[in-house]
C-alpha cells in the first residue's frame, strides 16, 4: 500500500495553481498591450510562452520582465504581478515592507538590467489592473488624470500607480516607443 504526504501534495497544487494564476495574468497583459498598442508582445521564454514557431527574432540577452514586445523601440521591461498580497490597502497602509516592493524590486532591477524603464502590472485579486511607473518616468508629465504617487524608502524613485482603465484612456500608446 503507497502512503501519500498530504502536506507535501498539498503544497504541490497550491504552486501549480499559483504559476497557473501567473501564467494567466502574463497572458492578460499581453492582451491588453497588444489591444492598447496594436503592436505584438509575449511572455519572456522562462515563462513558457515563447513562440518557438514564428514572430520575431529576438536575442536572449534582451528578455527582461515577464512580458516582451516584439518592438526593438518599446521603452519598458513589463512585470505582471497577480497576488493577494499585492492590494492597495497593503500599499497605503505600509508601502515600504509589502510584497509588493518586493516585486517592484525585481521589476527595476529587471529593467536596469538591460537599460530599459520599469513598468509593473498587478491586479489584486478581484480588482482592477493597476500599473506601476517611477515618478521621474517621462510619461508622468503627462499624467493629468487621477493616479497616486507614493513615497519609498530614500533609495527608490517615488513611483506612480494608475489604474489600467485610465491610463489607456488618457495617454497616447505612441508615448510608450521611441521616436
Amino acid at each position: 500500500m503507497q502512503t501519500y504526504n498530504m502536506e507535501k501534495l498539498s503544497q504541490s497544487k497550491i504552486g501549480k495553481r499559483s504559476k497557473s494564476k501567473g501564467n494567466r495574468y502574463e497572458r492578460r497583459v499581453v492582451k491588453l498591450l497588444h489591444e492598447f498598442t496594436d503592436i505584438n508582445f509575449r511572455r519572456v521564454p522562462a515563462s513558457g510562452g515563447f513562440n518557438k514557431t514564428g514572430g520575431m527574432v529576438v536575442n536572449e540577452a534582451a528578455f527582461s520582465g515577464d512580458v516582451i514586445c516584439d518592438s526593438d523601440k518599446f521603452l519598458y521591461s513589463i512585470e505582471a504581478k497577480n497576488r493577494k498580497s499585492i492590494s492597495l490597502p497593503a500599499i497605503l497602509k505600509n508601502p515600504t515592507n509589502t510584497e509588493f516592493i518586493k516585486c517592484w524590486e525585481q521589476c527595476t532591477a529587471d529593467a536596469c538590467q538591460i537599460n530599459l524603464k520599469p513598468m509593473m502590472f498587478f491586479k489584486p485579486n478581484n480588482s482592477a489592473d493597476w500599473i506601476c511607473l517611477k515618478e521621474h518616468d517621462s510619461i508622468y508629465s503627462d499624467f493629468n488624470f487621477q493616479h497616486m504617487v507614493i513615497k519609498l524608502q530614500p533609495e527608490f524613485d517615488n513611483i506612480v500607480l494608475v489604474d489600467w482603465s485610465i491610463f489607456k484612456a488618457n495617454i497616447n500608446s505612441d508615448k510608450l516607443f521611441n521616436e
